[in-house]
């Protein structure tokens, strides 16, 4: 056991550790999967289908001429999903000839505007497929196939498998041409998937892995810290706090200054990582996380189930991103993270808890490598303590400061200032101070000028959150108290503000049903206070904070009230509001971990919260039709400034729809503004007919599926790129000479109809 001592010496300690760390060898690792036998069953559900490959890995080749150069690598951040293959450059150019990387047989054809746009799935003798996307047109028969459907169903769009014997294939055989349908700009994307369908990162192969020139260290920027629960605190603060890294050697980088955690609290980090020869930032492949020299997480980005791709945002950070702050992974399991990704690690590792360390300080490293094992290391030290907390009473002859543990004390800091002027500070070691049954007894008297700040260090040096005694301010104006509160996880963030100090500490309740709850409130500084509250520990659904203070001597005090609905994972739960016009479903086992939802009233709708918790089932949502807006009404769904529709489908004088990963916030919108369709234009020469135009909507969005071209009566199949807005058309097309009408016909999702002609000639 680690004995407790003056911080100066473990610090000049841990500087000494970190420059030896990042010039020597790797740490000791200790293998959180050694002993199984307290692991809970579903460990082995998740990774039985994971441990092994079973398919000729040496058997797969690389399935195209345009470069060996990737632009995307396998498992980078994809909004609602990993990325499950890699995307190889083609310099922005199409019409590269792509090859069957195995032999096998073409098992399916997309033909798509959105996602994969045109791609194949090779299927081999072991079950394994491989993936071909993005792509500009088929090997010649298979192009052929797919016209003659297209025009049999009238329709761009298709998804067919064809029989094993109609298309084989042999490795190294020209199968499609690199494209760039779908989204993005060109370049090929291509995967591996396993007998289940399941994706494995294509640089596990050699013949990958050794086509891919990769010299370069994964690069960190920052580390967040933030609250696991309502009881952690970092730096004394319920906020979460991020950290600059610091670069240090070739591969090394620091965390400047100490940390100091309390209670529960999980890590996430922002790096990247990129390959020779490109500029494009790809995420971090595999992460490890260590405590001195205990392995608390780890993380690899090998394989994962289709099935749970969604659980990305379990994975990384959902809030920061949200924020705008960047990809954060976590390093920890989030409950209800069944991703194949951490080495049988259970639910809730990676979460630093305090009390499960020596008091002191500790060595914090985090290590990130890349497939081809370049790696870099971010080392910093951390002080694992019990936040200490102090009272300060006021007895006839002095002031005495009371500490919530005996003995644990280590220092005591008291300030003081006249109005407007900085603070003047003395501090007094534990020891120099009287000490009574009581505690320690205070050298200062107080004054009606001096605002007086009192704080305490632990035998370690983490702070105390101050107590403060402030005299009646002189100015004349009206005093106040204000109230805001935050959502934070399973806990709800109180922060109670005044214009002027505070004179008397306020206290802070949290009435709830037929009980109260007085919340733990700390000073921030004289005119600012605040606390945390689980939101477990609430016996309604109608809470109300009710808080009283005394400011420049006036009692003060502020109200809020407002609703939270427990939706628990194995029971569901439905929330209705407006007086039946609105309401949320959640199905049984639809969340992943109790959520506290709430719902509110907009402008234009209403928003349900949190919006940046993944569900795990999703959830219905119903919203009454405004009497005024019977004709051409949908269910809208906002997500963050960007409408779309949600769903059309009408019940009983209502709209309902489903979400299936996040809740937002909804509007019923009427659209009978139909499409534009613009810069028509249509050329035959020489056998060909090349046509184009732009089609955009006001609200509801293109129906591609109603999009129909016809020369006079003949119809034509062409290629609708949703993220450009543009229709195209340019193949051969038998045309007697003749003046000839091209007709465009097009629809949004809500059934409002637009038409445009233009005549030309064939000569």
């Amino acid at each position: 056991m680690r004995r407790k001592e003056n911080l100066l010496f473990p610090i000049l300690i841990g500087l000494a550790t970190i420059f030896i760390a990042l010039t020597t060898s790797p740490l000791s690792t200790y293998k959180a999967d050694a002993d199984q036998s307290d692991l809970p069953d579903w460990i082995d559900d998740v990774y039985l289908d994971f441990d092994t490959l079973r398919t000729d890995m040496a058997d797969y080749s690389w399935p195209t001429e345009a470069t060996r150069t990737l632009s995307s690598a396998f498992g980078e951040f994809r909004r609602t999903h990993f990325h499950a293959g890699i995307d190889i450059s083609t310099r922005g150019k199409t019409g590269y000839r792509v090859f069957a990387s195995r032999s096998g047989y073409i098992a399916r054809i997309l033909v798509s505007p959105f996602g994969y746009g045109r791609m194949l799935q090779v299927r081999h003798k072991d079950g394994f497929t491989t993936v071909y996307a993005h792509l500009s047109r088929f090997k010649d028969e298979a192009e052929e196939y797919v016209r003659r459907l297209q025009y049999g169903n009238e329709r761009y769009s298709l998804d067919v498998r064809p029989e094993p014997d109609a298309f084989r294939v042999t490795k190294g055989e020209v199968i499609a041409y690199t494209g760039d349908t779908g989204a993005g700009p060109p370049h090929l994307h291509f995967e591996i998937r396993d007998e289940n369908m399941n994706p494995a990162n294509p640089l596990l192969f050699p013949e990958f892995i050794s086509s891919i020139m990769d010299t370069r260290n994964p690069e960190f920027q920052k580390v967040t810290f933030a609250p696991f629960d309502h009881a952690g605190r970092i730096n004394g603060s319920a906020v979460p706090v991020t950290v600059d890294a610091r670069p240090a050697g070739k591969r090394g980088y620091v965390l400047p200054g100490v940390i100091r955690l309390s209670g529960a609290v999980g890590l996430s980090v922002k790096a990247t990582d990129r390959v020779n020869a490109t500029w494009h930032n790809n995420g971090v492949y595999h992460y490890e996380l260590y405590i001195d020299s205990t392995l608390l997480y780890t993380s690899k980005l090998d394989r994962f189930s289709s099935r749970q791709s969604e659980q990305i945002a379990l994975h990384y950070d959902w809030p920061l991103v949200e924020a705008g702050e960047g990809r954060f992974q976590k390093l920890f399991l989030e409950p209800g993270n069944r991703l194949p990704l951490y080495a049988r690690y259970p639910e809730r590792s990676g979460i630093i808890e305090s009390n499960s360390y020596e008091d002191g300080s500790h060595s914090l490293t985090i290590i990130a490598r890349d497939p081809h094992g370049n790696e870099s290391r971010l080392m910093g030290r951390v002080i694992l303590d019990q936040l200490p907390r102090i009272d300060v009473r006021r007895t006839d002859t002095s002031f005495v400061l009371v500490p919530s543990s005996p003995g644990s004390i280590g220092s005591v800091t008291i300030a003081s200032r006249l109005p407007g002027s900085t603070w003047s500070r003395k501090t007094f070691e534990a020891e120099e101070l009287p000490s009574i049954p009581e505690g320690l007894v205070l050298p200062f008297r107080l004054d009606n000028q001096r605002t007086v700040r009192i704080e305490a260090k632990s035998l370690n040096g983490t702070s105390s959150p101050p107590v403060f005694f402030c005299p009646p301010s002189k100015q004349t104006s009206n005093t106040s108290l204000s109230i805001a509160r935050e959502f934070v996880r399973d806990y709800l963030l109180v922060t109670l503000t005044s214009h002027l100090p505070f004179t008397e500490r306020p206290t802070l309740w949290v009435r709830h049903g037929t009980s109260s709850s007085l919340i733990e409130i700390n000073a921030v500084n004289e005119r600012t206070y605040a606390g945390t509250f689980p939101l477990s520990e609430a016996g309604s659904t109608v809470l109300r904070l009710d808080a009283h203070g005394s400011v420049n001597g006036a009692v003060v005090q502020a109200y809020d009230e407002f609703s939270v609905f427990p939706i628990l994972p194995g029971k569901g739960g439905e929330i209705v509001t407006g007086d039946g016009e609105f309401a949320v479903k959640f199905p049984a086992h639809g969340v992943y971990q109790p959520l506290y939802c709430r719902v509110e009233k907009t402008e234009s709708g209403y928003a349900a919260y949190p919006q940046d918790v993944l569900l795990n089932l999703g959830a219905t949502i119903r919203f009454r039709i405004p009497p005024n807006l019977a004709k051409k009404t949908g269910l809208f769904l906002d997500g963050g400034g960007d409408r779309s529709l949600l769903s059309k489908r009408k019940s009983n004088g209502f709209h309902e729809g489903r979400i299936t990963k996040f809740l937002s916030s909804f509007s019923i919108e009427q659209d009978t503004i139909p499409p534009s369709i613009t810069g028509l234009s249509v050329r035959y020469r020489s056998g060909s007919l090349r046509m184009s135009f732009s089609l955009r909507d006001y609200l509801s969005g293109i129906d591609a599926d109603q999009i129909r071209i016809t020369v006079d009566d003949r119809l034509i199949i062409a290629a609708f790129d949703p993220e450009k807005k543009h229709v195209t058309f340019d193949e051969p097309f038998r045309l007697d000479a003749g003046r000839y009408i091209l007709r465009v016909e097009t629809a949004d999702k809500l059934g409002n109809r637009a038409t445009a002609a233009r005549a030309f000639q064939s000569n």
